[in-house]
């Protein structure tokens, strides 16, 4: 997969983070580690794991300077790196798998944002992910992660370019007026001015599986990791107490150490 993201990566800003989507998703994971911690990402430590072309990272600089992250692709982590530059931002960053990570440091928070874990295709992968942010950890630390509902899934589902790969993975397609609208980029040109076929880089990038909280409370169990507040984010971008599977664009999942 990280081989479609660097294909990907030229065109991965202008066509996931509309309206500043990300930061809103920072924004309200500090609000919930508020909540039930008492404490947000003010003057933590933050590793962002499948942190893609810097957006989350540099959203999580608006409250703290201690943030490192990683991806697997070398496009996308060109692009943050380039941004953090330009910048002038304390931020490093490298190359791992989500599935297979280790760091020479402990952090008081590990996030993984804009439903990064979806791409996990199998439970097992997202064991294996938690069990290595467990082990990253701090003991009185939190691993923040948000994951698309079943509402996200269901609306993929019933879109007229979808493509089924089994009841739990989808391949999703954006139609091609609706890209061409939303960033003004001429579909039909970028092969003829070289660029790489971002059609063919999505098939691979938007395979995701849904996971039901009861999949992300065992994945936990087994990661030595518990869940301590599950919050929805609304469509109307505000920050549920009691998340609904039927309502929530996404589910923001605290977790913690085991006790």
């Amino acid at each position: 997969m990280s081989e479609n993201y660097d294909a990907y990566s030229t065109y991965y800003d202008m066509y996931t983070n509309v309206d500043n989507y990300v930061k809103i998703i920072v924004d309200r994971m500090n609000d919930s580690l508020h909540r039930v911690c008492g404490r947000g990402f003010e003057g933590a430590s933050v590793l962002d794991a499948a942190c893609g072309t810097g957006n989350s990272m540099i959203s999580l600089m608006n409250y703290t300077d201690d943030v490192t992250g990683f991806d697997s692709s070398y496009g996308m982590l060109a692009k943050a790196q380039g941004k953090t530059d330009r910048e002038g931002l304390p931020l490093s960053v490298f190359s791992a798998n989500l599935e297979h990570f280790d760091t020479e440091r402990k952090y008081n928070y590990i996030t993984c944002i804009y439903g990064s874990v979806n791409h996990l295709t199998s439970l097992d992968a997202l064991i294996s992910f938690l069990k290595c942010a467990r082990r990253s950890l701090f003991e009185d630390g939190a691993v923040v992660i948000d994951t698309n509902t079943k509402m996200i899934y269901e609306h993929y589902w019933k879109h007229p370019c979808v493509e089924f790969i089994s009841k739990d993975h989808v391949l999703y397609r954006e139609p091609i007026e609706r890209f061409d609208a939303l960033h003004s980029i001429k579909v039909h040109s970028l092969n003829a001015t070289g660029d790489p076929d971002i059609w063919s880089a999505l098939v691979t990038v938007m395979t995701e599986r849904f996971y039901s909280v009861d999949d992300i409370i065992l994945a936990s169990s087994q990661a030595d990791l518990k869940i301590s507040s599950i919050f929805g984010i609304s469509s109307s971008d505000s920050l549920s107490l009691e998340p609904r599977d039927d309502l929530d664009n996404r589910f923001i999942y605290i977790l913690t150490a085991a006790k």
